[in-house]
C-alpha cells in the first residue's frame, strides 16, 4: 500500500508525502531487523521482527514470508498510531506523533 502511494505522489500534498516517506523508511528499517527460519516439520518459513512485539508470520516461500511480514509491520504501525501506543525507534528513526496547534 505504501509503495503504491509513493509511486503516484501527485495525488498527495507535500506534508502527507513527508509523513508517508517517514513511514516507509521506518518499515524498511524494521525489515532490516527481520529474522527468518525454515520450519522443516511444517515446510514453512517463519519470520519475525523482535523489536516489534507480536510482528511475526509464516509463508510457503521466503519471499512470501517477507512480503507478509512487511504488510504486518505496516498494519502494526497503523494500529499503534491510531491507539497512541508506543512505537520503538529503529535505527534512529522515530515515529513519535506530536500534536500541533
Amino acid at each position: 500500500m505504501i509503495r503504491s502511494i509513493l509511486n503516484d505522489s501527485s495525488k498527495i500534498g507535500v506534508n502527507h508525502y513527508i509523513c508517508i516517506t517517514m513511514f516507509a523508511e521506518y518499515i524498511k528499517a524494521a525489515m532490516r531487523h527481520a529474522h527468518y527460519e525454515y520450519w522443516e516439520d511444517d515446510k514453512v518459513f517463519f519470520g519475525k521482527i523482535p523489536l516489534l512485539d507480536g510482528v511475526l508470520t509464516t509463508g510457503k516461500t521466503l519471499e512470501e514470508c517477507r512480503d507478509e511480514l512487511e504488510e504486518i509491520v505496516e498494519g502494526w504501525l497503523l494500529v499503534s498510531l491510531k491507539k497512541n501506543l508506543p512505537i520503538p525507534s529503529i535505527d534512529n528513526i522515530s515515529l513519535d506523533v506530536k500534536e500541533v496547534a
